[in-house]
């Protein structure tokens, strides 16, 4: 599979040493397109039910979630597997750039992504980058600004799989997409909640009142990130595949 994102095949100007670079994202495109094949069919199965619970006291009927499928963990590690795939190619574009300058690959000349700012203009940093890196290719990849508040989208790439790697699963959760339902169930009461809850048993999704004869409602979901403002609610395979595009451009300026 070759990158869509170029006018041109990939294959027929591909340079040999950024084979395993270009290998490395394409894997993780094939592997997200699988992925959003599963579960969309998670979702089209319609893991939840709805459940009425009235409030005589309150004049309500209240419409709250049970959960009959709860969304595998295996997705969460899929997600941090396409990451570090995408994260890799960076790597290898990075040990493809150390031996094109006649230096060996190794563990301190991956490609640079910093924390802050003042990592990446620290004086120590940058005299690294100098030792293996071209000044064309030291040039360009500076100019990508690779830190937090530079480049949010690089940054974010390589904090996911750091924190998936040493601390734990990449956070993902469930929010609906659209919510529709009947003019009679509006003017029975009808109303949801302004502020969609965790996708757990119990969750107050909508409320009615109680002598609501009319309490249907089609809800359609999604699965996005929970990963604080770096990536913020974002639609799953939207995000990766930004990643992937992100990255490939990154490694076909070095072409």
């Amino acid at each position: 599979m070759r990158n869509p994102i170029f006018n041109v095949s990939a294959e027929s100007i591909m340079r040999d040493d950024l084979r395993d670079a270009y290998g490395a994202a394409d894997w993780a495109i094939a592997q997200l397109e699988a992925l959003e094949k599963r579960l969309k069919a998670w979702i089209d199965s319609i893991p939840y039910s709805v459940i009425e619970e009235d409030h005589a006291e309150m004049g309500k009927k209240f419409m709250k979630l049970r959960i009959d499928d709860p969304l595998p963990v295996i997705f969460n590690a899929e997600v941090g597997s396409i990451i570090n795939s995408i994260r890799t190619s960076l790597d290898l574009l990075a040990s493809a750039l150390a031996r094109r300058n006649g230096k060996q690959p190794r563990a301190d000349r991956h490609f640079p992504i910093y924390r802050s700012m003042m990592d990446f203009i620290d004086p120590p940093n940058a005299a690294k980058r100098k030792q293996w890196l071209s000044e064309r290719e030291r040039t360009f990849i500076e100019s990508l600004k690779p830190y937090k508040g530079g480049h949010d989208r690089l940054f974010a790439l390589h904090h996911f799989d750091v924190v998936r790697k040493h601390e734990r699963l990449i956070n993902v959760r469930i929010v609906p997409t659209t919510i529709s339902f009947s003019v009679d169930a509006y003017r029975q009461g009808m109303e949801f909640r302004p502020v969609w809850p965790d996708f757990e048993d119990g969750a107050v999704i909508a409320w009615t009142g109680i002598d609501a004869s009319n309490c249907e409602f089609q809800m359609s979901l999604d699965v996005v990130f929970n990963e604080g403002d770096l990536v913020a609610n974002e639609p799953v395979g939207k995000a990766l595949r930004d990643f992937w595009r992100m990255a490939s451009l990154i490694i076909a300026e070095f072409e």
